[in-house]
């Protein structure tokens, strides 16, 4: 792999320079500041435990790694970028499943494998691009989300059965089920210039699974995550469409995918602050 490689993905860039991608770049200190509002809540609410240190740490790289990649725009910047979101993305599931789920760490580590999967299959399958290596036929996104949907559900149930959870969520597989339908229909619509939603759906699954069931449960961070899920799809939304309104916004929508995307991982953060007490036993 050339790791050197030039990258021009984005409305705004429009040459190999280094402030190509002004905008883009300047607009992730919004990840430095949530970073920074996060462990003030934190200093001043006496949580600052292991897990929000290192959530901390990690939503900070997040805007360290995009500046990276929206000034030099190389492969091995775009892995400085995509790194961090990655490992943002399963500490938190591994640590919502640990404070929120009442789950033991082995048993959290364990689940984070499974979404780990739905979260590698969505970013490698595309529609149409020949046979699926999990299911007979033409390959379709949905068809490899529903495999995945189907396997987290099921391990999941398992493992939270053993802590006496089953019931509640249970109740809560309504919340995937609607996410995997919405997938559906905008793979049905998604046009060839417009894409980028793929591997972040199993993210926004999670976000609707996890919240509606905690709501459910009546527990606080229930309505933290369901608000996230709903600044996420807009967030998501600029993300996608930044290719195919260069004509006629010349700056793109990038940058507002990362205010956004600030937003949420910081309100994320935050719940687990104000609500992840840590377990007693799980």
């Amino acid at each position: 792999m050339d790791f050197s490689r030039r990258i021009d993905g984005y409305c705004e860039r429009t040459g190999p320079e280094f402030w190509s991608e002004p905008i883009n770049a300047i607009s992730n200190i919004a990840f430095i500041v949530a970073a920074i509002l996060c462990l003030m809540l934190a200093l001043r609410a006496r949580r600052l435990d292991g897990p929000v240190i290192w959530l901390d740490l990690v939503l900070f790289c997040i805007g360290i790694g995009s500046f990276l990649f929206h000034t030099f725009a190389t492969v091995w910047a775009a892995l400085m970028d995509t790194g961090p979101i990655m490992l943002f993305i399963l500490s938190y599931f591994t640590v919502a499943m640990n404070r929120y789920a009442g789950l033991g760490w082995g048993r959290a580590v364990l689940l984070t494998i499974g979404f780990l999967g739905a979260l590698v299959t969505a970013a490698t399958m595309t529609r149409g691009a020949g046979p699926s290596i999990l299911l007979p036929g033409p390959d379709t996104l949905y068809q490899t989300i529903g495999f995945w949907t189907a396997f987290m559900l099921a391990f999941g149930s398992l493992l939270i059965a053993r802590a006496g959870l089953l019931p509640s969520f249970g109740v809560a597989i309504g919340f995937p089920l609607a996410a995997w339908i919405a997938g559906e229909i905008i793979a049905a619509f998604t046009g060839p210039g417009i894409s980028g939603w793929e591997s972040y759906f199993p993210a926004m699954l999670a976000l609707l699974s996890v919240g509606g069931w905690l709501v459910l449960r009546g527990h606080p961070a229930g309505t933290s995550l369901i608000v996230v899920a709903a600044i996420f799809s807009v967030s998501l939304s600029f993300r996608t469409i930044d290719s195919v309104i260069c004509t006629h916004f010349s700056i793109g929508t990038h940058f507002l995918w990362h205010i956004l995307n600030a937003v949420v991982l910081g309100m994320l953060l935050m719940a687990v602050i104000r609500h992840g007490e840590a377990p007693q036993r799980a």
